[in-house]
């Protein structure tokens, strides 16, 4: 029997209300896959991320809207916030029963796949 998702199930769940800055994604092409996100955040952004080349595969197998950035308070999301936003830009949004921690960025901020997230159909 194969591993199947056996990393994913063992990150941390997020629980409670979760808040996002309104933000798109920047650049994400929509064929990627959640580990391009963190492929992403890598290469173009700078940001080093402490993620396996194991779980990266096993999140290549999730669509890249998959997974969000999202704090647990609207303070902590305020500092997101870009030039010229308030905290109006501030959304509470689901992320559902079962949402995974995927990483955080020691600012308050955390990855998270969505709880009613599904592996795609491999092609």
């Amino acid at each position: 029997m194969g591993m199947g998702e056996a990393l994913i199930s063992r990150l941390p769940l997020f629980e409670g209300k979760a808040y996002r800055v309104d933000i798109p994604n920047f650049g994400i092409p929509s064929k990627a896959t959640a580990g391009d996100v963190i492929r992403f955040e890598r290469e173009e952004l700078g940001n080093q991320f402490d993620v396996s080349a194991e779980l990266l595969k096993e999140l290549d197998g999730y669509r890249y809207d998959d997974v969000v950035w999202v704090t647990d308070t609207i303070e902590a999301a305020e500092y997101y916030l870009m030039d010229d936003m308030t905290i109006a830009d501030i959304s509470e949004i689901p992320v559902g029963v079962g949402a995974r921690i995927i990483l955080d960025d020691d600012q308050g901020g955390f990855l998270v796949l969505r709880g009613d997230a599904r592996p795609r159909e491999r092609k």
